[in-house]
């Protein structure tokens, strides 16, 4: 959710802070679904959300993280403490049942 509303399109990833591990996804009208198989492993994740504003093209997320920028072509909807400075975090269980929901905010 971005200011209440559903992000209609972008990506998501969890970046492992204890190993190399990486793993994301599309997001599209407001979801996300990582695999059940293969996906992530318990333990603590920084998360990177990042969406294009004008041309509806998702930025590259690796990109964002690794040198804080967005796809040049169009502006990222998504404030850069959520993606490229992120603030966000989510920790994996072993238990089946792992729900990263994420209220975001553009004003603040």
């Amino acid at each position: 959710m971005l200011d209440g509303q559903p992000l209609q399109h972008g990506t998501i990833r969890f970046y492992s802070e204890s190993s190399p591990s990486i793993s994301g996804t599309i997001i599209k009208e407001g979801a996300y679904k990582l695999p059940e198989t293969g996906g992530l492993l318990p333990g603590l994740y920084k998360v990177a959300i990042s969406s294009s504003e004008a041309s509806g093209k998702i930025a590259d997320p690796d990109a964002v993280m690794a040198a804080g920028i967005t796809d040049s072509s169009s502006k990222d909807q998504v404030p850069s403490r959520y993606n490229s400075k992120t603030e966000l975090s989510y920790e994996v269980t072993s238990s089946k049942n792992n729900t990263a929901n994420f209220d975001l905010n553009s004003n603040k």
